[in-house]
């Protein structure tokens, strides 16, 4: 079906269509909003309609909760090309003047942010860690498209078939599907070559059937940094079985601080991020062992706060008086009452994001009294919220870390003074570890060199004696004190002369992890939400 226009042709177009792109308001002989050539009825009111009741479905029954949103809008890949399409082959016929050069996925997001806005009561903004993302799906002409690039740009297209070798068998070719070939970036890379006699080749063709509609909410990660004191030589840093034993739920150090931070924040899940890491059996003492959590997918960053009980009965007598829902005002009433109810709905629905502003220090300070509550572990900072940059740091630049260790030491030889005595003014020490042997099955067989920067020697007796040691990150301290069978040399059983007999650690703990850490005050600890201000006000 092909619609004349001034005296031109021009394919099957929705009104909405027509009236972006040539300005003018005309009924056109469709049968459907949907079987629009352009826009696959996207921007039909009762497709924008059904997608923010959709949208408010799914987040009743999700329980997110926001203040504001992105919107993400993902649409057939047809639709991208055939945008593309159309400005070049028309804007010769209709004339660039009366054509508006406005893409697709500008107008289509345009049109369902009012829409999502009134449905949802979120405001609509760059900046919200709340993103809404619908899909409108319609594989209808994947294979026709597919074939019109084909035939008219066969050397711009990717291989169609890759290698693929099987376990024990020769290599074989496996066709790609074409929904892998056919993709937005695809059309984006051809675009430039989608002039002329190319463009003018390609069949408008109706859809013949409505797109398919999906919903999915995406909440940006929050990381809380601090520093944590592991006191207890039976708490592990992660969940960890031994052997045939039942898995105890809660029992390490990332879920006891992991836990706290889920039950605030509603969170799916939780990403434990630290700057190394100690044994079982090893303390972490001094102002603690740097550490970030990645909060995933937090179903809400807000929460209804306190309200007085004389202000909430006051509420509901002005509601039985006037007989209207207080959180939302659909009568007229006289000025004075409108900000009187005002005032009830602000008390009683406010959302304050728990991580912002002043409320992000008192969200923290129930969290860090939560994880300070356990025996075995406490927190050697407050905790902040930083940025997701600051969290890569954590990890960045682990060789150049310093950390201080005491170690309670044995000999089962007599030790002598005079080696003992000589061991700190062999530093700083370079020594070459080969990968120990408790964690071979799981690293990778490697020579590693570390730096010893210094050592402090304290005997106790003819056979124990304890050492402080500031080594580089990375360095197997029990392995340097016993050797690990030649495999770390020099060790303190080769420096101190123990030829006969053995050195061992007893006990050991961490002192101090060189860094800075938490990171300086940033943009989440700044104080700068005049909303909150308002709300706290009232």
């Amino acid at each position: 079906m092909i619609l004349f226009r001034r005296h031109f042709m021009i394919p099957p177009l929705c009104t909405t269509c027509v009236h972006q792109l040539l300005g003018e308001d005309t009924e056109l002989n469709i049968e459907n909003p949907w079987n629009c050539c352009l826009c696959f009825g996207l921007l039909d009111s009762t497709m924008i309609k059904d997608v923010a009741e959709e949208v408010r479905r799914k987040l009743d029954s999700e329980c997110y909760e926001s203040l504001s949103f992105k919107l993400a809008i993902n649409f057939p890949v047809t639709c991208a090309l055939r945008d593309e399409i159309f400005y070049e082959v028309f804007k010769t016929d209709v004339g660039s003047e009366h054509l508006k050069d406005i893409s697709l996925k500008l107008r289509i997001v345009r049109s369902y942010l009012d829409a999502l806005e009134v449905e949802t009561k979120m405001k609509p903004t760059l900046d919200s860690d709340f993103t809404i993302t619908v899909t409108f799906s319609n594989d209808e002409f994947y294979n026709s498209d597919y074939n019109f690039l084909r035939e008219n740009l066969p050397e711009k297209l990717p291989n169609e078939r890759k290698r693929k070798r099987r376990r024990n068998r020769r290599c074989r070719d496996i066709e790609i599907p074409v929904e892998s070939l056919y993709t937005k970036v695809l059309v984006a890379n051809l675009s430039k070559y989608l002039k002329g006699d190319i463009a003018r080749n390609y069949k408008w063709n109706s859809p013949s059937d409505r797109c398919c509609i999906s919903v999915a909410f995406d909440r940006e990660p929050i990381y809380i940094a601090g520093r944590y004191c592991k006191y207890s030589r039976f708490l592990s840093q992660s969940p960890k079985n031994f052997g045939d034993l039942p898995q105890i739920i809660g029992n390490s150090v990332s879920e006891k601080l992991c836990g706290p931070l889920c039950q605030e924040s509603g969170a799916t899940s939780t990403r434990f991020i630290a700057s190394g890491r100690e044994d079982v059996d090893v303390r972490m003492l001094g102002n603690g062992r740097p550490f970030a959590i990645q909060v995933v997918q937090q179903l809400s960053s807000h929460f209804f706060p306190y309200i007085p009980p004389s202000k909430v009965q006051a509420g509901f007598i002005f509601f039985d008086l006037f007989s209207f829902c207080i959180c939302r005002i659909s009568i007229l009433i006289p000025r004075f009452c409108y900000c009187l109810v005002l005032k009830i709905q602000l008390l009683n629905s406010k959302k304050i994001s728990k991580f912002r502003g002043f409320e992000l220090t008192k969200t923290l300070e129930r969290v860090e009294a939560a994880i300070n509550s356990e025996k075995d572990i406490k927190l050697g900072s407050h905790l902040q919220r930083i940025t997701a940059e600051q969290a890569d740091q954590l990890k960045k630049g682990e060789e150049e870390k310093r950390k201080i260790y005491t170690a309670y030491c044995y000999s089962t030889e007599l030790l002598s003074d005079t080696a003992l005595d000589a061991l700190p003014s062999k530093c700083p020490l370079e020594i070459i570890q080969k990968t120990p042997v408790r964690v071979l099955r799981r690293r990778p067989l490697l020579d590693r060199s570390r730096m010893i920067y210094k050592l402090q020697i304290l005997k106790l007796d003819d056979y124990y004696f304890i050492m402080r040691i500031e080594a580089q990150a990375g360095t197997y301290i029990k392995e340097f004190v016993h050797g690990d069978f030649g495999r770390t040399r020099p060790s303190v059983a080769e420096l101190i002369e123990c030829k006969h007999g053995e050195v061992d650690i007893i006990d050991l703990d961490v002192e101090k992890v060189d860094l800075d850490w938490p990171p300086e005050e940033n943009k989440f600890q700044r104080i700068s939400r005049a909303s909150d201000l308002m709300r706290i006000s009232l």
